[in-house]
């Protein structure tokens, strides 16, 4: 048998027995080790590399250097093309004077649909995103598109960003948000609609566009949207706050890291009303949004499973049996 690959780790599997046969159990190791699968594993600051090498100058050619690292590298958490077409579309009919984004990753959105904003003539697309290290990548993506001061990447929980914009001149008159879109932490979406309900962001004309909340997604907020304005008038009766308890606990976990966590809780406006429309998108690689394995790392234990049975065929004795499980 030849030495396993180092990107292959097959030594840390091992053998068993189960009434059905010899198992062989393999490692998670089978696919790249990373945080989530999909971010923060270093491919981040490759993309950034990739990029800088380019030497983009537009927003157009900013985009196109980012879906050319993701299709031909690492796969990446952007909206990508064709969800991009959708929601410049979109801005080109509205017209926000104000357009807000939850989770700007390493800024594809914010250069996208931030150029899309300001051909539209509005005043100023603010993308909010909680990791420092994705937040400082989206600012050079932003000044390479050539977007610096009309597109700003503030950093932080999306709760405190809410409420200090809520707060700020540009809504002293009351006026809320044209076009809000909500691509972070799929637990705090339900959380973070029912606070810009509460804090005034979103009135009657506000538009809400969120990203995946398809199978497994944001099931509490995709209800939420659906649901009746009597129904979510007995809920605050019977004192129904946010639905998932762990978008809480991602704010809680986040002032374990220096930033004074709140006691907070939110009821929203439940005589608020959406006229909800649900699109069926895609992933950047063209695969439905709903496929949560990425195409990548499906292609990546595919390879290793092949090379797995060529190595172990010589191995199986008679009418012996070998199971594959992974843990």
């Amino acid at each position: 048998m030849t030495d396993p690959s180092p990107d292959i780790p097959w030594y840390k599997a091992y053998t068993g027995s189960t009434p059905q046969g010899r198992v062989l159990h393999l490692p998670h190791s089978i696919t790249p080790s990373t945080n989530t699968h999909q971010l923060g594993d270093g491919r981040e600051q490759s993309l950034l590399t990739h990029v800088r090498n380019l030497s983009p100058t537009t927003p157009s050619s900013v985009a196109t250097a980012i879906d050319s690292f993701g299709f031909s590298n690492q796969y990446l958490m952007t909206i990508g093309p064709r969800k991009a077409t959708l929601l410049t579309s979109l801005i080109t009919s509205r017209k926000p004077k104000i357009m807000v984004e939850l989770g700007g990753y390493i800024g594809y959105s914010a250069v996208v649909l931030g150029a899309a904003v300001k051909a539209a003539g509005s005043e100023k697309y603010i993308s909010i995103e909680n990791n420092e290290v994705f937040a400082s990548i989206a600012r050079e993506m932003v000044s390479m598109a050539g977007l610096d001061g009309f597109v700003e990447v503030q950093v932080g929980r999306s709760d405190f960003l809410l409420r200090e914009l809520a707060a700020s001149a540009s809504f002293a008159s009351g006026e809320g948000l044209d076009l809000l879109f909500v691509d972070h932490y799929k637990p705090a979406y339900l959380h973070d609609l029912m606070l810009v309900e509460e804090i005034g962001l979103v009135r009657e004309g506000t538009w809400v566009v969120a990203d995946n909340v398809g199978h497994p997604g944001a099931p509490e907020y995709k209800a939420y949207v659906l649901c009746s304005v009597e129904e979510k008038k007995r809920r605050v009766q019977r004192g129904q706050k946010e639905a998932n308890p762990n978008a809480r606990n991602w704010y809680l976990r986040e002032g374990e890291r220096g930033v004074e966590a709140e006691e907070e809780s939110v009821v929203g406006r439940p005589e608020s009303e959406y006229d909800t429309e649900c699109l069926e998108a895609f992933e950047p690689d063209g695969y439905h949004h709903i496929d949560e394995m990425s195409w990548l790392r499906f292609q990546k234990m595919r390879q290793c499973l092949d090379n797995l049975y060529k190595e172990l065929i010589g191995i199986c004795v008679g009418d012996e049996t070998m199971t594959l499980i992974g843990y």
